[in-house]
């Protein structure tokens, strides 16, 4: 009986006896298993799959901007910004200097321009991280299905090692 009766065959999980997109699922058409790519040597890996993308992790930009983007996330920014606003504001109230005044419009431009900033590098670092995920993810897929095939192998060798 189907453990996912409600599920379309792409949505049941990996393994799925049913699940068409597996490498050991039948076809539609007959019930042969597909075949699966063969690996050079039963212990072998895969070689790393290529970027998605061209020059993923080799642009100077990309590179800055993750940086940029893992130095917004730390205590020390948040610390550093944090002390720089309460001693501008503190030194605005007190009345040592005048350059901005109660409604602090110049640190609420200094605030948009940061975000300003701020927001798209950290969206380009997201994006180059999600890529490499997904070469990741699919290297290890890869790695797997030749781990898989190295068993097969194995255990089909040893059972005509036993006859």
């Amino acid at each position: 009986m189907d453990e996912c009766p409600t599920l379309e065959p792409h949505d049941r999980p990996l393994g799925h006896p049913r699940r068409r997109d597996h490498a050991n699922a039948p076809h539609a058409t007959d019930a042969r298993p597909r075949p699966v790519r063969r690996a050079a040597g039963p212990l072998s890996f895969p070689r790393p799959t290529p970027p998605s993308r061209p020059g993923l992790g080799s642009d100077w930009f990309g590179v800055k901007a993750e940086a940029f983007a893992r130095f917004f996330g730390t205590p020390t920014c948040l610390l550093a910004q944090t002390g720089i606003v309460v001693i501008w504001i503190g030194l605005n109230v007190a009345g040592l200097t005048q350059f901005d005044v109660y409604p602090f419009i110049l640190l609420n431009l200094a605030f948009s321009l940061q975000a300003a900033y701020a927001a798209p590098l950290i969206l380009l670092a997201q994006t180059r991280q999600a890529d490499r995920d997904k070469a990741h993810t699919e290297a290890d897929a890869q790695h797997r299905e030749a781990l898989a095939v190295a068993s097969t192998e194995r255990q089909v060798l040893a059972a005509q090692q036993t006859i």
